[in-house]
């Protein structure tokens, strides 16, 4: 059996990250998890922290939002998503 290495901050086949698909889904505690091995490894972006904000924000996963939030370098009101809404815009769907 052939062990391949797995790195967090790899995406999957379409480019998504391990945090993405936990914030998509609300897993907060995986999120946190995630962002702190991400961190230690200094390997956290502000790019994977919009687009796991637009994820969880997207399906109304608000404990995940602040969990993100909280990690400070994310602007909600600056974060944009493939059709120019921002996050708040999406969030306000809600």
């Amino acid at each position: 059996c052939e062990h391949k290495e797995t790195r967090l901050e790899q995406g999957d086949e379409q480019g998504v990250t391990a945090l993405v698909w936990a914030a998509r889904r609300g897993h907060a505690a995986t999120a946190e998890w995630i962002l702190q091995r991400l961190q230690e490894q200094g390997a956290l972006d502000t790019e994977q922290l919009h687009l796991a904000l637009l994820g969880a924000v997207q399906y109304g996963h608000a404990d995940v939002c602040r969990l993100l939030l909280s990690r400070g370098g994310v602007k909600p009101a600056e974060v944009r998503d493939a059709h120019g809404h921002t996050a708040l815009m999406v969030a306000a769907r809600w």
